[in-house]
């Protein structure tokens, strides 16, 4: 019976074995594998449909693996490797595609497609041509013709923006081609350009990172990423790009050029500052002069010229020079500390201490740790008060130096020039104005006369703080300008010829007080 048994199974046939998705397993005639392969491609249409072109691809690729020699699989998938943004992918499964059926129109269309993308225009435009060769009337190959036609023109337009200097309308043109051909390598190299002459330099980077990225033998990416270094003034980076550059092409002038310009730059700038500290201004001035000359278009670099030869200015006392070229440099560079502090200093040396004031204000705030600046600061918010009240030693004509002898005998100059009854013969402005001089040339004198008020009011104190008695006499110590006048001389004018006696002056338009605080005055 045993027996029996297994000579009946051993005539039975192997019953069908299931696939995954439960299909029957590998079909065995030709038929049955065209079946299953159109079967497979549908599957693949319906992903495709939902957006699926991962699981689409799937399909496909089952259906060339039982039907090799079919366009049109080649062609489905192209079309979906195309969605996911697989360029190089989607091109080789065209060309497969037309070699197997070289009538085969959406397979020149997707080769277009893609070679347009990647940025090979003329065999996009080959492509292109051979759809029309087999459909003359193909509306979509005529417009994909225009646009090859249009990249071509903007991509002509974009590198001439570059040789004018007009990066902007370069940019723009080179924005368009990417539009039509975003993976097209010599429009992003062109658009690199084009954002290092706008200064863009945050871009340039990514840009040509990203080109190196996909490209790493692109010399020009290596030249403008150097040039990014160069501008941010890290010499020895730079110039390592630029050796790259020319490992990769032997012949790049340009990185040569830009090598040479480098070191001419870094050695004229060293010059210029040993010549500073050994105390040759001439010889500074020069070299940082020569160095302004080489690259106008470097902001960072000529900043840093521009403060270092107003430095030089400065020590040969040309301080409107010196103000020309540090502005300058702030302007070249708007957040450079030192340029700020070297012309708050230059601003202090010219009394121009409101504008001091503002720099040193400036220059808090971009180190506001800096105690050195703050100190500087209230130094000059100082001189900026007392240079805000009247200048005792300029109405008197002397310096901040001047002894106790010569303080008196430029009083008595100044009070016999301008005392109001010497100067009655002129019009009623004229007169004013000789009363108001010979008060405040009387008021000078009061506090330069005196140590303590001097010292007060060199310390930019008011005077009259702490020294009571002072009532509103503007430091005058209540003493009338005429009677001060009349102490001074002994009583009398002695000297003055035809003026007489003076001593009793206090009464008439003369002898009123002219008292009180005049924070109006002269300023530097």
């Amino acid at each position: 019976i045993g027996l029996l048994v297994s000579l009946y199974m051993s005539d039975k046939s192997p019953s069908p074995v299931s696939s995954p998705q439960g299909e029957t397993s590998k079909p065995q005639t030709e038929e049955e594998i065209k079946v299953r392969a159109e079967e497979m491609k549908n599957k693949g249409n319906a992903e495709y449909q939902k957006a699926n072109y991962q699981e689409a691809i799937e399909f496909y690729s089952q259906a060339i693996s039982l039907t090799p020699k079919n366009a049109a699989y080649y062609g489905n998938r192209s079309a979906a490797y195309m969605m996911l943004s697989d360029t190089k992918a989607a091109l080789e499964d065209s060309k497969t595609a037309t070699d197997i059926d070289p009538k085969f129109v959406k397979g020149y269309s997707r080769q277009g497609k893609c070679y347009m993308m990647l940025g090979q225009i003329y065999d996009s435009r080959r492509c292109y041509s051979r759809v029309l060769e087999l459909e003359p009337a193909n509306a979509e190959a005529k417009k994909e013709l225009k646009n090859v036609e249009r990249v071509e023109v903007e991509l002509h337009d974009a590198e001439a923006g570059l040789e004018g200097r007009s990066y902007g309308r370069s940019l723009n043109h080179i924005e368009q081609v990417l539009s039509l051909a975003p993976n097209y390598t010599r429009a992003k190299i062109v658009k690199a350009y084009a954002m290092l002459g706008l200064k863009q330099f945050p871009k340039v980077t990514k840009l040509t990172n990203e080109i190196l990225a996909e490209d790493p033998s692109n010399g020009e990416a290596y030249y403008i990423r150097g040039m990014v270094l160069y501008y941010d003034s890290k010499f020895p980076q730079a110039i390592q790009f630029f050796q790259n550059a020319l490992t990769l092409d032997p012949d790049f002038a340009k990185a040569r050029v830009q090598i040479k310009l480098v070191r001419t730059l870094e050695n004229k700038k060293k010059e210029g500052n040993d010549a500073f500290n050994s105390g040759n201004i001439d010889a500074a001035y020069q070299a940082y002069t020569d160095a302004l000359a080489l690259d106008p278009e470097h902001n960072a670099l000529n900043s840093q010229l521009y403060a270092n030869r107003a430095a030089a200015l400065m020590k040969q006392t040309k301080r409107s020079e010196a103000l020309e070229d540090i502005n300058k440099a702030i302007e070249l560079d708007a957040n450079y500390l030192r340029a700020y502090l070297r012309r708050a200093q230059l601003y202090m040396d010219m009394e121009k201490y409101e504008e001091a004031v503002r720099d040193y204000e400036k220059a808090a705030q971009m180190d506001d740790e800096n105690m050195d600046v703050r100190q500087k600061l209230k130094n000059a918010k100082l001189e900026l008060k007392k240079s805000l009240r009247k200048d005792y030693y300029k109405i008197l004509g002397v310096g901040k130096e001047a002894t106790e002898d010569e303080i008196k005998k430029a009083y008595r100059k100044a009070a016999l020039k301008w005392h109001p009854d010497k100067n009655t013969g002129g019009t009623k402005e004229e007169t004013d104005h000789a009363e108001k001089m010979f008060k405040d040339i009387g008021e000078a004198y009061s506090v330069l006369s005196d140590s303590q008020k001097r010292r007060r009011y060199d310390m930019g104190q008011d005077v009259e703080d702490g020294m009571g008695g002072m009532g509103d006499m503007g430091g005058m110590g209540g003493i009338d300008p005429n009677v001060l006048f009349s102490m001074f001389m002994g009583g009398g004018m002695g000297g003055m010829g035809g003026m007489g006696g003076m001593g009793g002056m206090g009464g008439g338009r003369h002898g009123h007080s002219h008292g009180g605080r005049h924070h109006h005055g002269h300023s530097h």
